[in-house]
């Protein structure tokens, strides 16, 4: 964390003197000669009220800021940084989002780069950005090192994660057990079970408990709808929070959805929400207990 703290700060300070830039080649139309008159071309072509040129153009948008960006927006969607640091690397991100262009950086792109008097100073800056981008994720590219294939079960990860992240972020215990004095005998239960007949039950994604009274289900869906939820999605949840009797349904999608749904059917308040898992998964995070209303409101008691 203080290594990206370091590479933020040296971004901004490098920013407060100026971006490196450079000299690039364009070609382009213009109402008025620039550069190098193409010839063959405009000869080619009807009298128009513009002309063909070559010329250079002077952009900060090039590969040494490029590793720079990619670098802070892999920083900030991996989750290694606190509320401490956060707010300084978004501003080094900002700075250079303004004028330059975020695509895929590899590690290997920040060594045996060539420097001079202009951006000496982003050699140390590359050399963390190489750390970062080795060790932050994994990419498809082929590499130095043998790994085998391997699948993800996305709609499983996305369940977890969004029950990891409440469990971490609400503050209640994870078992009745496991209550304390002042937690209000609130508890999430993942993947709970409800027996409907001898070998057939249900498996609720997470369930939120005030002792144990059911207030809240909610149903994780990996998948981005069109416009509301789909009506199977919305039967399903309902089924689950008339099972446990708990007045509180949501739907949770990773993408925030055109068509919000907000319903109350038979004493069951059904909310669709977002955990927008695209950008920074805190924010997302704190945008998601915004919607479902904060544990307070989930409880409805």
């Amino acid at each position: 964390e203080q290594l990206a703290l370091l590479l933020a700060r040296g971004i901004l300070d490098r920013g407060r003197r100026g971006l490196y830039r450079t000299y690039v080649a364009r070609a382009d139309w213009l109402p008025v000669v620039r550069g190098r008159l193409d010839l063959p071309r405009m000869m080619g072509q009807p009298p128009q009220m513009v002309v063909p040129c070559h010329f250079q153009e002077q952009t900060s948008d090039v590969e040494e800021n490029r590793i720079l960006l990619w670098t802070l927006h892999q920083l900030l969607r991996s989750g290694l940084c606190t509320e401490e640091t956060r707010p300084t690397i978004r501003r080094a991100y900002r700075l250079l989002a303004n004028s330059v262009t975020l695509q895929p950086c590899r590690a290997e792109q920040c060594r045996q780069r060539r420097y001079d008097r202009l951006n000496r100073d982003y050699q140390p800056l590359h050399a963390l950005c190489a750390f970062f981008l080795r060790h932050v994720n994994p990419s498809l590219d082929a590499g130095e090192q043998e790994a085998p294939a391997f699948l993800v079960n996305s709609e499983q990860l996305f369940e977890r994660f969004v029950h990891r992240w409440l469990a971490a972020h609400l503050a209640t215990p994870q078992s009745p057990a496991d209550d304390a004095p002042g937690a209000r005998d609130l508890y999430l239960a993942p993947q709970l079970r409800y027996d409907l007949a001898d070998e057939l039950n249900f498996r609720i994604d997470i369930a939120l408990f005030a002792g144990d009274k059911a207030i809240c289900v909610m149903d994780t869906k990996y998948k981005a709808p069109n416009g509301l939820p789909a009506a199977a999605d919305v039967q399903q949840v309902l089924a689950y929070a008339h099972a446990v009797q708990a007045r509180q349904a949501v739907l949770v999608y990773p993408v925030r959805l055109p068509r919000p749904l907000d319903i109350t059917i038979h004493g069951i308040r059904l909310r669709s929400t977002s955990f927008d898992v695209s950008g920074d998964l805190d924010a997302a995070g704190r945008a998601f207990v915004t919607q479902i209303g904060g544990v307070g409101e989930v409880q409805g008691i």
